[in-house]
């Protein structure tokens, strides 16, 4: 399954230099779910009008993963957007985004935008036990050491996204679905 959601990309070992951190092997692959993600997950017509308009990923608090988004942002482009990652801290620049990722220690902070999400087509990823039902819409999970992700369809919906039915299929639970 990770091979078919990571097909096309690849995560270079790229030497860094000694006064920065190395990303770490997690956090590249939580980096290019996030990026594939992309190719199955419609965001409604308008979000991206301007063709020069960045394709924008918020971090929500410290997350750790910045760096290999950062990275990712370097090396690709989604639909023809470049890709810009920002630090978020507030509802008003959740609005610019079109994913949110909420790193698993800012639930607190996550809950507080919550009611301002659902109006915005905004995928939000997160990586914490109570994500999901939190309303986030892609949740990462750890299971038999493999990265794996559950889906909440009705949180999608609700923020004007549709989620592929492929995308669905690989998930290992889909939640909020009729």
């Amino acid at each position: 399954m990770l091979a078919l959601l990571l097909s096309g990309l690849t995560l270079s070992s790229v030497s860094r230099a000694a006064a920065v951190p190395p990303i770490s092997r997690e956090c590249e692959i939580k980096a290019a779910f996030i990026y594939n993600f992309t190719k199955f997950v419609e965001w409604p017509g308008g979000s991206l009008a301007d063709p020069r308009a960045p394709f924008v990923i918020g971090v929500l608090g410290d997350s750790g993963c910045d760096a290999a988004l950062e990275q990712l942002a370097s090396d690709h482009q989604i639909s023809g957007h470049p890709i810009e990652v920002r630090k978020v801290a507030s509802a008003q620049e959740v609005k610019s985004l079109q994913i949110l990722y909420v790193g698993r220690t800012q639930d607190p902070q996550f809950a507080a935008l919550a009611s301002t999400i659902p109006v915005s087509p905004v995928l939000t990823v997160g990586e914490s036990a109570t994500f999901v039902s939190a309303g986030g819409m892609v949740n990462f999970v750890q299971q038999d050491n493999k990265l794996r992700f559950e889906i909440n369809v009705h949180s999608a919906a609700q923020a004007g996204l549709r989620v592929s039915a492929q995308l669905l299929k690989l998930a290992m639970s889909v939640r909020g679905s009729s």
